[in-house]
């Protein structure tokens, strides 16, 4: 879910919703989530007036229509204010509002349900039908409040069409005119910034520092520390169990140094079996008697295929998977048959 706010408190019983951007979270993260706004109605309570803010082409139909019902349903006041502009489903979250206001230089746009299909001829007239039913739907929400009837409304859709806010009042989507725009904004980012102002403080007071939370919850700090201290043992004891291991394998005495490089990779510089191992494959760590038994040189790439095939031996159909004990003792095979 993504943290950008949609509703915000501007008093004991009102709140303001603002649908900027993409209707729905099914194209962006970013989107207007009819779920959060469901969530944030609910989390506010009983709420006295709700004012719903837009800026939007519009989206998801469905996410529009839960988001017009949830806020129809609610018995809060709805004041609807249009800042930018209302589009496609937008313009049906807007009829949500017993109060519809667009301010100067807005757009209000209606068309068609659009919708992507492919498939069969049944398939493809299916998706037609539904098409239809969502006109339909969108058209008797519209009639709801402009009572233009559903022929004039169809053809509306049809041709596509973009209103000027006198065109919208004029054909009764929106109830009012606003052309007190610079004090309507002043107020607007007042509001925004006093919002933003509260959530930044909740937020930092919400981030706790090592000392802060053994101070606050030493409970749970030492619940913590007692965990991390028995899983980072556990894994300490697993690393020394595989070095000591290694070092006990009739591989050891092939390489130079092997005792010293095993001892410093257990208590000075700290490495796993496998960085010891991927240091040899690499020819960090030199056989004894090299330069004497050219014969005896390891081919690097015939030595992986042969440990990739030992390691990868259970993927065959039929055979067993093999467990981490298996995979090291096939590699230390391996290496014992050079």
């Amino acid at each position: 879910m993504n943290k950008v706010f949609n509703l915000y408190k501007t008093g004991t019983k009102k709140a303001t919703i603002l649908i900027y951007g993409v209707v729905g979270d099914v194209f962006s993260e970013e989107g207007i989530s009819e779920k959060k706004i469901a969530e944030e109605l609910l989390e506010y309570g009983d709420l006295d007036e709700i004012t719903v803010r837009i800026n939007s082409p519009g989206g998801s139909v469905t996410s529009g229509i839960a988001i017009y019902n949830a806020l129809k349903n609610n018995k809060a006041k709805k004041i609807v204010e249009i800042d930018g502009l209302c589009g496609s489903i937008a313009t049906v979250i807007a009829m949500c509002g017993d109060k519809r206001i667009m301010n100067s230089a807005t757009t209000f746009m209606i068309h068609n349900p659009l919708t992507m299909a492919f498939g069969s001829k049944k398939e493809l007239e299916k998706s037609i039908e539904r098409l239809e039913q969502i006109k339909n739907d969108v058209i008797e929400i519209y009639n709801s409040v402009t009572n233009l009837g559903k022929e004039k409304l169809e053809k509306m859709m049809d041709d596509e069409t973009y209103l000027s806010p006198e065109e919208a009042l004029e054909n009764g989507f929106i109830t009012e005119i606003n052309k007190n725009v610079d004090k309507n904004i002043t107020n607007y980012i007042q509001e925004y910034l006093n919002y933003r102002n509260i959530h930044k403080e909740k937020e930092e007071e919400e981030k706790m520092t090592k000392e802060e939370l053994k101070a606050k919850f030493p409970d749970v700090y030492n619940e913590i520390m007692e965990e991390g201290e028995k899983t980072g043992g556990q894994r300490e004891r697993e690393r020394l169990k595989k070095l000591d291991e290694f070092s006990n394998s009739e591989i050891v005495n092939k390489f130079e140094n092997i005792d010293a490089i095993i001892q410093d990779a257990k208590y000075v510089n700290v490495k796993s079996f496998e960085e010891i191992s991927s240091s040899i494959l690499l020819g960090k760590i030199k056989i004894q008697g090299k330069e004497e038994k050219k014969k005896e040189e390891i081919d690097p790439l015939n030595f992986a295929h042969r440990i990739e095939d030992a390691l990868n031996l259970g993927e065959i159909e039929g055979s067993a998977k093999p467990g981490e004990d298996d995979r090291r003792n096939a590699f230390l095979k391996a290496f014992n048959e050079i």
